[in-house]
């Protein structure tokens, strides 16, 4: 089985970047782009989720439309944000 299909093999692999939002956010993000090409995501991926949920980009206005789009991924992980965000549009 190739590297990128088993994640990892150090902890030094696993990146940080001091804040747990953040840190969730990518780890999220990560896991998610690997699931839509058909890979197992990275071991360091498997993060805690946070402890009270984080809207990426806060607006009342459009709460239910961005809980009804955040990828699985992302949302278990307590992070929500729009899937198109992700994408690059």
């Amino acid at each position: 089985m190739s590297q990128s299909r088993r994640g990892p093999r150090r902890a030094a692999d696993t990146p940080r970047t001091g804040s747990a939002r953040w840190d969730a956010l990518t780890a999220g993000a990560v896991a998610w782009v690997f699931g839509r090409r058909g890979l197992t995501a990275p071991q360091w991926t498997n993060i805690e989720p946070l402890k009270r949920f984080w809207m990426v980009r806060p607006e009342p206005a459009l709460a239910t439309r961005l809980l009804q789009r955040t990828p699985s991924e992302l949302a278990v992980l307590g992070v929500w944000i729009d899937a198109e965000s992700l994408e690059g549009r």
